[in-house]
């Protein structure tokens, strides 16, 4: 890769299966451990700094992703190079409930869902997570000059395929097997709650559902036009092959041992306050 690739992964949008897929693929990637329960948090993020230190722990260093990445303090200057910023989004009041109910579920915080709606560090989580606070008017223009390219939950196996050609130059395999699949969690249902809930869950989510749609129906479709080949036929190739695919057994878990040591040694070295 002649970039350096750097994934910001916004939580509940498709994150831990293409963490997954990219460690699977580029040994030297490294997926950024949650330091911070409030990974939105002014201050609560990978520093360029951090970075180096990572970056002089494991020499092998050739990307990062995770939810204290971000496109807005200066890694460039750290790696020497030209960094590719890629992100996922899901509609937003989807992610927002998934977010709840993996906290619930996964998590065993046991937020009731009234607590869940009234902690303001959860409203607009994407705007924050892309602009650094709840502003939309920055998070487009970030959104349209810092990333490389912005994929859609709901059109993952598709964005995988555009993101092959933009950001790694089709040098990715993209298969995957399915990550962090909660299809069995006993789950809050947006479609369920009353109307006045409804309400609320959508105003705490306003400027997520601006930048999504902006995304949507603007962005996303020039990353589409820009793709060369028949995406169509590429598309559905790809499904056929990927639906009983399973990662090789051996590989995947000297891939865990190695994401093991770098989660439990050399990324607490690096965030270390020097």
């Amino acid at each position: 890769m002649n970039k350096f690739p750097c994934f910001i992964h916004i939580e509940k949008c498709a994150g831990t299966t293409l963490h997954h897929t990219l460690k699977y693929n580029f040994p030297g990637y490294i997926t950024l451990r949650p330091w911070y329960f409030w990974s939105n948090e002014e201050g609560n993020s990978l520093s360029a700094r951090e970075l180096k230190s990572l970056q002089s722990y494991f020499p092998f260093l050739s990307g990062i992703g995770g939810h204290t990445a971000r496109t807005f303090l200066g890694y460039e200057k750290v790696v020497n190079k030209p960094i590719s910023y890629f992100t996922f989004l899901r509609d937003p009041i989807e992610r927002y409930m998934s977010h709840y109910n993996h906290q619930v579920n996964k998590m065993n915080i046991n937020w009731t869902l009234d607590e869940f709606l009234n902690e303001r560090r959860f409203n607009n989580f994407i705007t924050k997570r892309i602009a650094g606070k709840e502003d939309i008017k920055l998070a487009k223009e970030y959104i349209y000059n810092h990333y490389n390219f912005v994929g859609i939950f709901e059109s993952f196996d598709e964005s995988l395929l555009l993101m092959n050609q933009i950001i790694f130059m089709n040098n990715l395999k993209p298969f995957y097997e399915m990550r962090n699949d909660s299809k069995t969690d006993k789950k809050v249902r947006f479609k369920d709650l009353s109307k006045e809930v409804q309400s609320k869950i959508i105003n705490n989510n306003y400027l997520d559902i601006e930048i999504y749609n902006e995304v949507k129906q603007n962005l996303y479709p020039i990353f589409k036009n820009r793709y060369k080949g028949n995406l169509e036929a590429d598309l559905n190739e790809f499904k056929e092959k990927n639906s009983n695919y399973k990662y090789n057994a051996l590989r995947y878990n000297v891939i865990k041992s190695t994401r093991l040591i770098t989660e439990k040694i050399i990324e607490p070295l690096s965030h270390k306050k020097q």
